[in-house]
């Protein structure tokens, strides 16, 4: 019985296709700026010319093993009232990025995390995330 068994699992090992691996998994985006900044000790009034920035190192070379590669921002906005977040960006960017600056910028809390994506959707999971870091801007014109 046990020769059976290996002679299968060799007949197996020989099998088209057997030999071929699924791509290997994706490797998060780091994140770089701005810092982390869960309590809010850090924030700071965003530049209306400039922008706010977002940057992060890209983990996987463009056409990583022949695959589409690309990242991913996704901004949330937090509610003070409520509690709850609110999307605010989500689209595929290069880094770095700049969140426009707009009057609903100021005296605010943002999370943020950057996806790399295999938008040719052969690597499973298709898309890995960073993690989540926290920012917030002052009221217009100054601390608050």
């Amino acid at each position: 019985m046990l020769a059976v068994l290996a002679v299968a699992l060799w007949l197996t090992a020989l099998a088209p296709g057997a030999a071929k691996e699924a791509p290997a998994t994706l490797a998060a985006p780091t994140l770089i700026s701005p810092p982390d900044d869960p309590d809010q000790d850090h924030c700071f009034t965003p530049d209306a010319t400039k922008g706010i920035e977002l940057r992060w190192r890209d983990n996987e070379p463009p056409h990583s093993e022949g695959r589409p590669i690309g990242t991913y921002v996704e901004v949330r906005r937090g509610d003070t009232e409520t509690g709850e977040w609110h999307p605010w960006v989500k689209k595929y960017a290069n880094p770095p990025f700049t969140l426009l600056v707009h009057p609903s910028v100021y005296d605010a809390v943002f999370a943020w995390r950057v996806w790399t994506v295999d938008r040719s959707g052969q690597t499973r999971p298709y898309a890995a995330p960073s993690e989540w870091w926290m920012f917030c801007t002052n009221p217009k014109g100054g601390r608050g």
